[in-house]
């Protein structure tokens, strides 16, 4: 085997890896995600693209504060005319931290927030029929004063996603009626990206390349011994 073949071909074949994962790792959710709600149901959840450092649904962040721009008199851009609110994403694969803040749930009830695989059935009380990760926030008349974390520097694997946000029971020591029960409160939720690891298969393609340099070089100089 040639040697500078070898190593052009070596060159190129990771230049192809590296390229196949930056196009893997493509993002189309950029910035505010502003729809009014998400979806009632699984397969008509509100899909925000694959998520990225950065984004958001509805207005989180606060440049000044830290918290979500929803929280006092700025109300989310997730309003409350949809339970359960369904958002549906797409994650490449890496630590992902998800921290959701409320706006106002002053209707009594808890708020149950649950993340799951995009192949799950949602169940007659709004829970998904398989959970990844779940957090309840209790009852409270005003907005929450920082985020609550559905996932916190997780190690998610790579998939399609949906982030169920619901009402739960009635809060301690309040009286709920049916009509409570019909609307989300406010909210808003933040993505926050963490390093994301090599595919476990490339130092396995790299050494293997490396391998297969090393037994051409070495039959190439036994046929010049021969030679010679």
């Amino acid at each position: 085997m040639n040697t500078r073949f070898f190593s052009v071909a070596m060159v190129a074949s990771i230049a192809l890896l590296a390229g196949g994962i930056g196009q893997a790792s493509a993002s189309t959710c950029s910035g505010e995600y502003t729809a009014a709600n998400g979806g009632a149901t699984i397969a008509g959840a509100t899909n925000i693209g694959t998520v990225q450092a950065g984004c958001e649904i509805g207005p989180y962040f606060s440049t000044t504060t830290g918290v979500g721009t929803n929280l006092g008199n700025t109300p989310a851009s997730v309003s409350d005319s949809v339970n359960p609110s369904i958002y549906e994403f797409t994650w490449g694969g890496g630590n992902l931290t998800i921290l959701e803040a409320l706006g106002n749930n002053g209707i009594k009830n808890n708020i149950n927030i649950e993340l799951g695989l995009s192949t799950v059935t949602l169940n007659s009380n709004n829970t998904l029929s398989s959970a990844i990760s779940s957090v309840s926030i209790p009852y409270q008349s005003g907005p929450t004063t920082t985020g609550t974390y559905v996932l916190n520097n997780y190690a998610l694997a790579a998939g399609t996603y949906v982030l169920d946000t619901y009402l739960g029971g009635c809060g301690a020591g309040q009286t709920c009626s049916d009509n409570d029960t019909s609307t989300d409160p406010t909210y808003a939720v933040g993505f926050t990206i963490g390093a994301t690891p090599l595919p476990a298969a490339l130092p396995l393609f790299a050494g293997g390349l490396g391998m297969i340099g090393l037994l051409g070089a070495r039959k190439r100089r036994k046929t010049q011994a021969v030679a010679a």
